[in-house]
């Protein structure tokens, strides 16, 4: 079953990208942006300098929770959520360094390009990008969570819904918000 919200920061990203784009306009689409400068990473970068690429995989976590909870979803306002599931379960579609102030990497996003007066931002979305179930992640997917999280979410979704002029697929992987 796919999540109904599958982004860790969803909206916010959005609107972050428009606000970091004052850097330059980008001419090409580009793996990532700063607001200063330009990314510190190149474009075929495999991990993030902190993390280790060779690291095993699978096993479990445990993490401690003050109090408790009564939802598994981070993205509505009534309820209380455990506040890591946010940050573990759910991926956008652009992602921090945090080596980097200001800088947002393509995270389920291929690549980003920036309208010369920051008046649009455009994904490609990774033709690998999959939901748990192993199903792929279309523009129908990006377009729907936004809406939703925008219209019906949290309500600190809703400023950066309210900046988004439209949404509109580019291309059959490729998304722009204006």
């Amino acid at each position: 079953m796919r999540s109904v919200f599958f982004f860790k920061r969803h909206l916010s990203i959005v609107a972050t990208t428009l606000a970091f784009s004052a850097h330059a306009a980008l001419a090409d689409p580009q793996h990532g942006i700063a607001m200063y400068g330009d990314p510190m990473l190149p474009p075929d970068f495999v991990s993030l300098p902190y993390a280790n690429p060779d690291a095993p995989t699978g096993g479990r976590i445990v993490t401690g929770e003050v109090g408790s909870f009564d939802s598994l979803n981070p993205h509505i306002a009534k309820g209380s959520v455990p506040w890591q599931l946010r940050f573990l379960a759910y991926e956008s579609l652009m992602g921090r360094n945090w080596d980097e102030p200001f800088t947002l990497y393509a995270l389920l996003a291929e690549s980003i390009e920036v309208g010369e007066n920051r008046e649009w931002v455009e994904f490609v979305i990774r033709e690998e990008a999959r939901f748990s179930d192993g199903s792929p992640v279309t523009v129908e997917d990006v377009m729907w969570s936004y809406e939703t999280l925008g219209t019906v979410g949290h309500p600190r979704y809703h400023g950066a819904w309210n900046k988004i002029a439209s949404m509109e697929q580019t291309g059959p992987r490729s998304i722009r918000f204006t």
